[in-house]
């Protein structure tokens, strides 16, 4: 699943008629990195997708 936040990367599953450009997901990574923080996605059982970040105070 970490290749999700791969610049670039966009999902064949998007649920616009418009997708993505590929860049959020590297660019929230990039920014919450750069504030000591780590960003990471869970799956649920109904297939939904969680994005969860920390950041330190």
């Amino acid at each position: 699943m970490q290749s999700i936040f791969g610049v670039f990367i966009v999902s064949s599953k998007t649920r616009t008629p418009v997708g993505g450009r590929g860049v959020g997901l590297a660019l929230c990574k990039k920014v919450i990195e750069l504030h000591a923080g780590k960003i990471w996605a869970e799956n649920d059982k109904q297939g939904k997708t969680t994005f969860i970040f920390t950041m330190p105070l």
